[in-house]
Parts: C-alpha cells; sequence; structure tokens
C-alpha cells in the first residue's frame, strides 16, 4: 500500500517509500511485529511466504521459496502482477 500512489484521476506511480524500503521489507516488519504482539504461530514460515514471493534475488527477494506455500504465493504474485496486462487485449468473454 505504501509502494505506489495515485495520481492524475487513476493513474498510479511509485513512491519515495518503495525505492527507500519495499513492500518486501516493510511487510516482513509488519508481520513480525503483529504476529509476535498476538502470538501467532507459524512466524517464521509466514515470514519465509513473505520475503521469498518474488522468487529470486534478480527480483527482489532476500531469499528464494523453499516450502510448498511460498511457492504457491510467489506463482499467484505473478499472475495477478500480470492481470493487468489483459487489458491491452481482446479476451473472449464466456
Amino acid at each position: 500500500m505504501r509502494d505506489y500512489e495515485e495520481y492524475n484521476n487513476g493513474s498510479w506511480r511509485s513512491t519515495e517509500h518503495k525505492r527507500l524500503i519495499h513492500h518486501l521489507s516493510r511487510s516482513a516488519i509488519e508481520w513480525a511485529k503483529c504476529s509476535t504482539s498476538l502470538g501467532i504461530k507459524l512466524q517464521e514460515e509466514v515470514l519465509h511466504v513473505i520475503l521469498s514471493h518474488h522468487g529470486n534475488r534478480l527480483a527482489a527477494s532476500p531469499v528464494a521459496p523453499k516450502t510448498r506455500e511460498a511457492w504457491l504465493v510467489h506463482l499467484c504474485d505473478g499472475i495477478s502482477a500480470r492481470l493487468y496486462d489483459a487489458d491491452t487485449f481482446d479476451i473472449v468473454k464466456i
């Protein structure tokens, strides 16, 4: 939520926060704070999913997915990112 801001009636751009912190780090920080204060189990497993969801270091993940759950979230994140491309194609509606 902090990585992008709306401008010019519906257009989006990256924020300074994205350049300096990035949502992977911000999400990991927020998860660690919340899960600890609430006593949530599986803290490390969820933290791994957050930190690995981009897939590899070239895509800004500090670690690669090493669990089925992490791999699934990585794949879903990639599909979600590509859904915006669908607007540029003629899609047959069933």
